[in-house]
């Protein structure tokens, strides 16, 4: 699936993430797999946690037996957009590599001349060189950088449209694996 339909499938997500937040804080007030609290979004069961600046939230979507079995979208606080409108955000989809084709999937990293190394996450990693796009007026900026790690393997994109680049920046960098 090519990154444009990725994103389109991750905003057509985004009103039902809402519902998702709630459930993440019910969760957390009861021991739950996650938490969301003070610009930090942890998940303990996947082992990561992400910073964010005041004005963003933290939308999660949990589906425990997919092969993304975690989907967490950062966006601006009270950014509502009709569908198919572009935001700003970044995407953390923790990938399942039990799954055949995640496993597949994260073979193929290190095989994939586009990719750059990097350390990401504390970890090992790739990242893709940026893409810009314009459509309907509105620049969009796209990144992506890929980590594996024990079970999982960690995408997390930034959607950056013109202005939100340097706190997507900040925000893909707090991103830190567990141990």
């Amino acid at each position: 699936m090519g990154w444009r339909a990725t994103i389109r499938r991750k905003l057509a997500l985004l009103p039902l993430l809402t519902l998702a937040t709630f459930g993440a804080f019910a969760l957390g007030a009861c021991g739950g797999a996650s938490s969301l609290a003070g610009g930090i979004y942890t998940s303990p069961a996947y082992h990561f946690r992400v910073s964010y600046p005041a004005g963003w939230e933290a939308n999660a979507s949990a589906q425990p037996n997919a092969p993304s079995p975690l989907i967490v979208i950062i966006t601006r606080t009270g950014t509502h957009q009709p569908p198919g409108s572009q935001i700003s955000s970044l995407t953390i989809d923790v990938l399942d590599m039990s799954n055949a084709g995640v496993a597949q999937t994260a073979a193929a990293l290190s095989k994939n001349s586009a990719l750059s190394k990097v350390t990401f996450g504390g970890q090992p990693g790739f990242a893709d060189k940026p893409t810009v796009e314009t459509n309907a007026g509105a620049t969009l900026t796209h990144s992506d950088f890929y980590v594996v790690r024990g079970a999982y393997l960690y995408e997390v994109s930034t959607d950056a449209l013109v202005g939100d680049g340097p706190a997507l920046q900040t925000i893909a960098q707090s991103f830190t694996l567990l141990s």
